[in-house]
């Protein structure tokens, strides 16, 4: 994990066709943070599947920040709260994504156990 840019350093998963692979680095960067900045005082709306896909592909773009920490803090939340409207396949999956992140929550993990 590279914090000084918000990303693993094995993610090769977003490719942007122009000459300018630092911009475009860049310019995924600042989407993923607009995301996660409109996405958290929302939370409370999202379907379980799309709380678990929402965790899922920060995991999986290895983004990770402060604003993202604030979104998958609701995330563990909402998985807290909701617990019964979260798929076994959502629950594994959420959690498969804090752990990948690196993003531990004691209550989240606790509630999908």
């Amino acid at each position: 994990y590279d914090e000084t840019c918000g990303t693993n350093s094995h993610n090769d998963y977003v490719h942007v066709a122009t000459d300018d692979p630092k911009g475009d680095k860049e310019l995924v960067y600042e989407t993923l943070e607009v995301i996660a900045e409109n996405a958290v005082s929302r939370v409370d709306r999202f379907k379980a599947q799309e709380l678990n896909n929402m965790a899922w592909g920060f995991a999986r773009l290895g983004h990770r920040t402060e604003r993202t920490d604030k979104l998958l803090g609701g995330v563990a939340n909402e998985l807290v709260q909701r617990t019964w409207h979260f798929k076994p396949q959502d629950v594994g999956a959420t959690l498969w994504s804090f752990a990948t992140i690196e993003y531990f929550d004691r209550d989240a993990f606790r509630a999908g156990a």
